[in-house]
């Protein structure tokens, strides 16, 4: 088989390609390497420079790949790119969809999956409740981020990564107090810390504080038990303790991360 992903969205598409190509003939087209490096981590390549450079990359591989199967990381103008150019090309590759979090849940309200024609429609946190959709959480690379050094202070970290973030810093300092952590605030966006040196940095803290704002969706309340983001899952995989939403804290080993992998390569197959 053969196997075309579009797009490395936290670098689940390069871990994915790690694993296919185990069994499969594998190709991974990106635009433009993300600032956190997870496509080069993987030895992968990314695209750069205009959109329609990337169409067109997109379509050679179309042309002389050939793929059985093309997995699109939410790029949605990219399932009828594909569909257009192999039904030029004579063929009818399976398209699988994959969705996450932060990336699908500002279009819910208009988002309509009945207008795109895929073979699987893969989301994956709980909240996102499409019909015939299949939950596929994202894989942790339990190779690069696992326990490192135990800390038993109470350090506690809490990531930026939006603008929304900002109107809630107060709201996390009361959350540091009452819980008596040691505090850092991380402005990923200002201050990125690279995928390859993630799991070192992890190991400072012994808390991640993995709160969630989203403004722009009101009846957003959050993470759940069920719902961490991907950095939530990796912290977990190093060791250390999370908290979520609703000021629960989950322990290291309390959420299986080891069959996640098996689980989204067995739905793409």
């Amino acid at each position: 088989m053969k196997y075309l992903i579009l797009g490395d969205t936290a670098g689940v598409g390069s871990l994915v390609a790690r694993e296919l190509r185990k069994e499969h003939k594998v190709k991974l087209l990106t635009r433009t390497a993300h600032k956190l490096r997870f496509t080069n981590y993987y030895g992968e390549k990314s695209v750069s420079g205009r959109y329609k450079k990337f169409v067109l990359y997109l379509y050679k591989e179309l042309l002389f790949f050939r793929p059985d199967v093309v997995l699109i990381n939410f790029w949605l103008d990219g399932i009828n790119k594909v569909k257009k150019a192999s039904k030029i090309l004579g063929f009818n590759p399976k398209i699988i969809f994959y969705a996450h979090g932060s990336d699908i849940r500002s279009k819910k309200d208009t988002f309509n999956l009945e207008n795109y024609s895929v073979v699987k429609f893969l989301v994956s946190v709980k909240d996102i409740n499409y019909p015939k959709t299949y939950l596929a959480p994202v894989p942790v690379d339990l190779e690069h981020f696992k326990p490192q050094r135990k800390n038993n202070n109470n350090n506690a970290l809490w990531i930026m990564t939006n603008d929304s973030a900002d109107n809630h810093i107060n709201q996390i300092k009361t959350f540091g107090i009452k819980n008596k952590l040691k505090l850092t605030i991380l402005d990923r966006r200002k201050n990125p810390v690279l995928y390859r040196d993630m799991p070192d940095y992890l190991s400072k803290f012994k808390f991640l504080i993995d709160w969630k704002f989203i403004d722009e969706i009101p009846e957003f309340t959050g993470s759940n038990r069920n719902t961490l983001s991907k950095t939530g899952y990796e912290a977990l995989a190093c060791g250390l303790s999370v908290y979520t939403n609703d000021g629960q804290c989950i322990s290291p080993g309390e959420i299986d991360l080891t069959q996640r992998m098996n689980y989204i390569i067995e739905l793409i197959k």
